[in-house]
């Protein structure tokens, strides 16, 4: 791959969805209707302007029905136009319209275009001309933004707006193969959209456009592939070292209500005095019984500055109080542990890994040299809700249980990404295991998760994983002009296989399968280690409980 050497191909990491949302709760989504029925409110929340909630809408219709095509294109239409929208609302890429002129944002859509041929999973599917048919779709949902695009490019004219989306329309059925005649063509394109008297700003009107073009070359391909921003890709750098605006809480849900089981030392949680034992019972107005745990850990982080309202039911008091913390940068909590109440004589621990970042295998390590301390002879892995992270950090987690084999086999058109994915350890921990796993789980905790069961090291309870298959690579764009506004192409390079070469892009079954609220899914987790450590009877838990 001439275009990415290898040193510039890093960050190996797998990501869910950008916009993944609890499902069932975020804004209003019922749990009862079938995907179809889903599928139609999603069409209406879209047509009414109501991105997020059709979002919701979209994404809970393809839990019911994975097949459901027409949930899935809609759910591709609403990420588009979110993103277009948040690009806009982005200072460091209102800049970068500033600064570039039309033929440099055309320099940089050739360089990306290269990139994402050389290096995408599908080689077939970035050739030029699909790129160029992804670019011109990207360019034609930006111009039906409309009103919406006036603080940036001033006043417009929905009159050339119809004329110029016809003239989109032209442009995407030629059946242009070359990157020089689809520069040409693009070139020609910036002209008419410049000269057309559709935005009063028209050079400026040029440049977005060709930035959307090379936008629509990336996620056109598929959820994960972008073209990130300078503040993107500084926010995954630091999401992925394990550094985010958060308030340095970690919470477990007990009976409807979220108690403290950690509190970070220096961070806004401890400065407003709660402690292990404290009780959350609502964040930001969402009562706690009503947030699963990655709907909850996703309210604990955001923008450094950014406030969270907590109604905390302090040790010993009667009264709950409201308290208001200030988000602010802080090392990522992504584990946390804690020892079981006794059952049977067995001493369990219990370690929860909220995602995967750079430190993550390390703090695995801290927990179980804790629990070890404390006598443990069983330990639950929970993943629920682990959105993944860092694809290196899970193999590496892998290892810490697994003496050899491979966790996962890789698919790529890149040799270093199509080959099995191994790890070899020479004192592995050896204590019987159970994880827990829910519809959340994705990506990198899959990985994990489905190498360990594969080899026999654990048993898996819960119910069917998210089914992301696929590792992305962060590129850095550190060409000029815009070395000066680093920004980067989050690429898929790879498709995984479970170890036995079997896709799970439908996600993973447990052996165990368990319906119910999260403590029915923990005690179903500890039944079943307890069969294992020969304190139950019978061969296995029954595969379905309710």
């Amino acid at each position: 791959m001439p275009l990415v050497p290898k040193s510039k191909m890093f960050l190996l990491l797998s990501l869910a969805l950008p916009f993944a949302l609890a499902p069932g709760l975020a804004h209003g989504v019922p749990m009862d209707p079938s995907g179809a029925a889903c599928l139609q409110m999603g069409l209406k929340a879209e047509k009414d302007g109501a991105l997020s909630k059709a979002l919701a809408f979209y994404s809970e219709a393809l839990k019911k029905d994975v097949q459901l095509q027409p949930a899935r294109d809609g759910l591709r239409r609403a990420e588009r136009k979110i993103r277009q929208r948040l690009r806009l609302d982005d200072s460091e890429y209102r800049k970068l319209i500033l600064t570039l002129r039309p033929s440099q944002a055309l320099d940089l859509y050739q360089h990306v275009a290269g990139v994402l041929g050389a290096t995408f999973v599908d080689g077939e599917k970035a050739q030029p001309g699909e790129l160029y048919r992804h670019a011109l779709d990207e360019l034609a949902c930006l111009l039906r933004l409309g009103s919406a695009l006036e603080p940036v490019l001033g006043k417009i004219d929905p009159v050339s707006q119809e004329t110029l989306l016809a003239k989109i329309l032209e442009f995407r059925q030629r059946p242009l193969k070359e990157l020089g005649e689809i520069r040409e063509a693009l070139l020609n394109l910036a002209s008419e959209i410049r000269d057309s008297g559709w935005a009063t700003l028209g050079n400026r009107a040029a440049t977005l456009a060709i930035l959307e073009c090379a936008q629509g070359a990336c996620h056109g391909l598929d959820e994960f592939t972008l073209l990130l921003s300078p503040a993107g890709r500084n926010e995954l750098d630091l999401e992925l070292q394990g550094k985010q605006g958060g308030v340095g809480l970690s919470l477990s849900l007990t009976q409807g209500r979220y108690e403290v089981t950690r509190v970070q030392v220096g961070s806004p949680a401890e400065e407003a005095g709660l402690a292990p034992g404290d009780f959350v019972l609502s964040l930001n107005t969402q009562a706690a019984g009503m947030l699963t745990p990655a709907r909850m850990r996703g309210l604990l982080v955001g923008e450094p500055g950014s406030e969270l309202a907590l109604q905390v039911l302090f040790q010993g008091m009667n009264m709950t109080t409201g308290i208001k913390l200030k988000r602010k940068l802080l090392p990522d909590m992504s584990v946390d542990w804690e020892v079981l109440p006794g059952m049977a004589g067995e001493i369990l621990g219990l370690v929860r890994v909220s995602s995967f970042h750079e430190t993550t295998p390390q703090e695995i390590k801290e927990a179980l040299a804790s629990l070890q301390m404390d006598g443990v002879n069983g330990l639950i892995l929970d993943l629920r809700g682990n959105p993944g992270g860092h694809f290196r950090a899970a193999l590496n987690s892998a290892e810490i249980f697994l003496p050899s084999g491979a966790v996962a086999l890789g698919e790529s058109q890149s040799p270093e990404f199509n080959r099995p994915f191994t790890v070899s350890s020479r004192n592995p921990v050896s204590l019987p295991m159970v994880i827990l796993v829910d519809e959340d789980t994705a990506s990198a905790a899959e990985v994990l998760a489905l190498g360990l069961q594969y080899h026999g090291r654990a048993r898996v309870a819960g119910s069917k994983t998210r089914g992301k298959n696929s590792i992305q690579c962060l590129i850095p764009l550190d060409k000029s002009p815009w070395d000066k506004h680093p920004g980067g192409v989050q690429v898929t390079v790879a498709r995984l296989l479970s170890p036995g070469g079997q896709g799970f892009e439908r996600g993973i079954t447990p052996d165990v399968r368990v319906e119910g609220d999260v403590a029915t899914v923990l005690a179903a987790g500890k039944m079943e280690l307890l069969r294992l450590l020969g304190k139950q009877p019978g061969k296995s838990l029954p595969m379905e409980m309710k």
